[in-house]
């Protein structure tokens, strides 16, 4: 009675030791983050419909938000793949025997965050950049006044929109790529180096002994 008394809790420091305590729930984290992106589209839809200024006054209108709702729902489908499909893997960010989880864990969470908002800020830049420069040409040509000359929608904007998207979204990638990488590349070195220690010690070990034998 006294032993299970003060031993009820080995269990969880059991799970907290093997890196389950880690892994697991930003295994469920990343389930629902998946979810959520989803659900991106029927938030947009409630935002339109119960907007004060009608998104969907007019036939202008009515296409920008078809167009921005075909954007919203690829984009969403895409994210939802991303953390999806990182739950399954981050399994294989550890093997037996390793230790410093938690690093391991927050690297593979930084380097999915990072691949998630690349992907968005490209994807939503790009087309909603593009999306914008075809509605002006569109509202130009419906105005009947032709195509414009020099550059064309917000003063030229759009083309620095089309372009940072994507260039921001690369960046996103690969900075939280490497931070990710070197996050993981010090925590397999610690463990690396634990590894060659408990080698070094049982070989020292089994020296001694031969010796007083």
């Amino acid at each position: 009675m006294k032993n299970r008394f003060f031993s009820f809790i080995s269990p969880v420091l059991r799970v907290i030791d093997n890196g389950k305590f880690f892994r697991e729930p930003l295994r469920w984290l990343y389930f629902f983050l998946a979810g959520l992106n989803v659900l991106m589209p029927l938030a947009v839809i409630y935002y339109a419909v119960t907007s004060s200024d009608s998104l969907l006054d007019g036939f202008l209108y009515f296409l920008g938000f078809i167009l921005l709702f075909i954007v919203v729902c690829f984009t969403s489908w895409v994210g939802f793949q991303i953390w999806w499909n990182r739950a399954e893997s981050i399994k294989m960010f550890s093997s037996e025997g390793d230790e410093n989880f938690a690093t391991i864990a927050f690297s593979h969470f930084l380097q999915t965050l990072g691949e998630w908002l690349g992907v968005t800020v490209a994807l939503n830049g790009f087309f909603g950049g593009l999306f914008l420069l075809l509605g002006e040409l569109v509202s130009y040509f419906i105005q009947g006044e032709g195509l414009p000359l020099g550059l064309i929608g917000m003063g030229g904007y759009v083309y620095f929109l089309i372009l940072l998207g994507p260039l921001s979204g690369f960046l996103l990638i690969v900075i939280t790529r490497f931070l990710a990488e070197q996050i993981r590349a010090l925590a397999s070195v610690a463990n690396h180096t634990r590894k060659l220690l408990k080698i070094e010690l049982r070989r020292i070990r089994v020296i001694e002994k031969n010796h007083w034998d």
